[in-house]
């Protein structure tokens, strides 16, 4: 990968020499009006970002001034305002995917396939996560020590990890990546509450673009110029899962390093080592925006094509066991023949429709059960408008309770 500068979004650059033409032919046909506003407080448009930032260079974006009123009532600036209320309802509402965890323990598990230290509810989204000095917490040990409770966790100095709050915790950040995605591929959410003089994770790579926008405090970041692995798979992220970052990426000049205040918005291309760090006097809570662009390329798509069209041959076997003992002439006649299904089979008609079914197979998920929690959303506040929620036996609960406190207590 050619090294790459950046000064500000509208002049970042690639060494090889602008591409426009051909980025341009891929630009989405349809706009979000929360990355138009992202995009717009630098004065860059979608065609600029396409063209010379995209899965090229990081980018900062602070937050622009208040604008007319039809541009800022956007889903971006309902999750920039919500302030602390917010982030304690995003915190309560997760801590619910606990308490499903213990509701289904004597449910069947036969086709549970991950990590039993991470019990997975609400369609494979875990529960909270909690790191304490940078160090993942076994799901014992927060059961145990903290009744999974993620602000008795954050209170003693973990850094919370929630995945996936666009589904159930939060639903300006729901309707924030339904918005997204009128101009970008498929995206998902995931929040970091990390108390003050700490650091959630050390440096590492992601196989993902990001859009880091930050909701409360401030957190100081750093992008290391040297990508170790260009556009990365997710069994090549350095720095997680035992493949470590390079000492020389490490040692390299840093490419952006900036504190993000709320509405500021950082995005990072995947294979960017980064890391993350909040003020010693002040917590963060951040919202990583993740684009899963390695699910998009060219090279899974027709590698997962070419499986599909062997593994459907009307003799599987053929293809599924083993090209050993090698035998070079039974070898060769195999190869002529699946290379005459592939060539008959894995067309560009072919590729361009496993995208596009890809794409809206992954948002129709997404878009049934964002809609069913901003269903539920909409009940609740129906239901509970007619109550007094403040105050429940002389004590201060709900939203009020929320706003009396701060999360550096």
């Amino acid at each position: 990968m050619k090294r790459r500068h950046c000064g500000s979004p509208t002049s970042c650059s690639n060494d090889g020499g602008d591409d426009s033409s051909s980025n341009n032919n891929n630009k989405p046909r349809t706009e979000s009006a929360a990355l138009r506003s992202i995009l717009g407080a630098a004065g860059q448009s979608l065609d600029e970002f396409f063209a010379s930032t995209w899965q090229q260079t990081p980018a900062l974006y602070r937050r622009a001034a208040v604008g007319p009123k039809d541009e800022c009532e956007n889903a971006l600036s309902d999750c920039v305002d919500m302030g602390i209320e917010g982030v304690a309802s995003i915190l309560e509402r997760s801590r619910s995917r606990w308490n499903q965890v213990i509701s289904n323990d004597d449910d069947d598990d036969d086709d549970d396939d991950g990590d039993s230290s991470l019990p997975q509810v609400n369609g494979g989204i875990p529960p909270p996560l909690c790191f304490q000095q940078q160090e993942p917490l076994s799901a014992e040990h927060i059961a145990q020590v903290y009744g999974n409770n993620p602000l008795a966790a954050y209170l003693d100095g973990c850094s919370i990890v929630t995945n996936h709050v666009d589904i159930d915790a939060c639903p300006h950040i729901a309707a924030l990546c339904q918005d997204l995605q009128g101009s970008l591929p498929h995206v998902y959410a995931n929040s970091y509450l990390t108390p003050p003089h700490s650091q959630a994770v050390p440096p590492h790579a992601d196989d993902r673009d990001v859009l880091v926008l930050q909701l409360y405090g401030k957190k100081k970041w750093k992008v290391y110029e040297t990508v170790p692995i260009p556009y990365p798979y997710p069994q090549e992220q350095v720095g997680k899962a035992g493949l470590e970052v390079p000492k020389a990426v490490l040692e390299a000049p840093v490419q952006v390093e900036a504190t993000l205040e709320v509405g500021d918005v950082l995005y990072m291309p995947r294979g960017f080592v980064h890391s993350a760090e909040t003020d010693p006097t002040a917590p963060s809570f951040h919202v990583t925006l993740a684009i899963s662009t390695h699910d998009w390329t060219l090279a899974k798509t027709i590698s997962d094509l070419v499986r599909q069209c062997l593994d459907s041959h009307s003799q599987p076997a053929t293809y599924r066991l083993a090209a050993f003992p090698f035998h070079v002439p039974k070898v060769e006649q195999q190869l002529e023949q699946a290379m005459k299904l592939i060539k008959e089979q894995v067309t560009v008609d072919a590729i361009s429709k496993s995208l596009t079914q890809t794409y809206h197979r992954h948002n129709a998920v997404a878009f049934q059960a964002r809609s069913s929690f901003l269903q539920k959303v909409a009940v609740t506040k129906k239901e509970s408008s007619n109550l007094n929620t403040n105050s429940v036996g002389g004590q201060i609960v709900g939203a009020e309770a929320s706003s009396r406190i701060k999360l550096d207590t």
